[in-house]
C-alpha cells in the first residue's frame, strides 16, 4: 500500500475512532457544539442584536454530522428586532432540520416554533424613543400590563390644562403577524368629558406601534396571546428555510 494512501487511512480511522468514542461514552457535545456555534454566529445578521444568543442542539452526533437534526432550540435575551419593540425573551424552536452539511445550507424544516415575550419596561421604553409630535394634546406617560389588560396613564390637554385620564385596553391579535390595542376595547377613567372617537383611534395606532411581526425576516402565523403580570406573550409558527438561507448565502460571500 503507497504510504500516502496509508497515512489518509490512518487519520481517517483515527476520526472515526474517536467520533465512535463519543458516541459510546455519550459525548455528544463536542460534536453538536460546533453546530451550535455556527447557527448562533448567524442570528445577529438573521434576526438582530441581543444581550445573549443561546443555541441548544439536541441529537445524536452521528445523525449532527449527516444533517439530520431532531431539534434546535434558539433563544434571545433583549432582542432588538426591526421596528419592533425590544424582546425580553425570544424563542425559536426547529424540529426535524436537514441540512446541506457540504454548503451549509437548511434542505428542510419540518416545524418551527416562534414564542416572543414583551415586558412593560421595553414597551414604556419604545414610547419614549418615540414621542409624538409637540402640538399634539395627548400624552401617554406610562403603560402597565396586569390582569389581563394593559393599562396606560395619560394626559390630554383640554381647557388649558393636562386632563390625567387611564386607558384599559385588552390587546387582539388581528392578522398572523399583528397585535392590535382596538379603540372599541378601550375604557378611560378620569376625564369630565369623553374622549373623542379620533383620539381613541389615536391612542390605539400609538399603543399597537411596534407590535406588527410582519418585519421578521421570516413568514410568521401567530396563533396565541397571552397577557401575563408585566408582560405579553405572543406564539405562533414561522418559516425559516427560506430567509435564514438567504443570510447563510450572504455571510459565505
Amino acid at each position: 500500500m503507497p504510504a500516502i494512501l496509508r497515512r489518509s487511512l490512518s487519520r481517517a480511522l483515527a476520526l472515526a475512532g474517536g467520533l465512535a468514542l463519543l458516541a459510546v461514552t455519550g459525548c455528544d457535545r463536542p460534536v453538536n457544539r460546533t453546530a451550535e456555534r455556527l447557527i448562533r454566529e448567524v442570528l445577529p445578521d438573521y434576526l438582530g442584536p441581543a444581550r445573549a444568543w443561546r443555541v441548544r442542539v439536541h441529537n445524536p452526533w452521528d445523525r449532527t454530522l449527516a444533517g439530520r437534526l431532531q431539534s434546535v432550540a434558539i433563544e434571545g435575551e433583549e432582542v432588538e428586532l426591526r421596528s419592533l419593540v425590544q424582546c425580553v425573551r425570544l424563542s425559536i424552536l426547529l424540529s426535524d432540520v436537514k441540512v446541506d452539511t457540504r454548503r451549509r445550507l437548511l434542505r428542510e424544516v419540518r416545524r418551527a416554533e416562534f414564542r416572543a415575550e414583551i415586558d412593560q419596561d421595553a414597551l414604556n421604553e419604545y414610547l419614549r424613543r418615540s414621542p409624538p409630535t409637540d402640538d399634539d394634546p395627548v400624552r401617554i406617560r406610562r403603560v402597565t400590563v396586569r390582569d389581563g389588560a394593559l393599562h396606560a396613564e395619560a394626559t390630554r390637554w383640554l381647557l388649558g390644562r393636562a386632563w390625567p385620564f387611564t386607558v384599559t385596553v385588552r390587546p387582539e391579535l388581528v392578522s398572523d403577524t399583528r397585535v392590535f390595542f382596538s379603540p372599541e376595547r378601550m375604557t378611560v377613567i378620569g376625564l369630565p368629558v369623553p374622549l373623542p372617537s379620533s383620539v381613541l383611534r389615536w391612542l390605539a395606532l400609538r399603543l399597537s406601534d411596534g407590535m406588527d411581526f410582519s418585519s421578521l425576516p421570516f413568514a410568521l402565523r401567530l396563533s396565541r396571546l397571552e397577557v401575563h403580570a408585566g408582560r405579553l406573550v405572543a406564539e405562533g409558527e414561522a418559516d425559516v428555510a427560506e430567509s435564514l438561507n438567504a443570510t447563510l448565502a450572504r455571510r459565505s460571500r
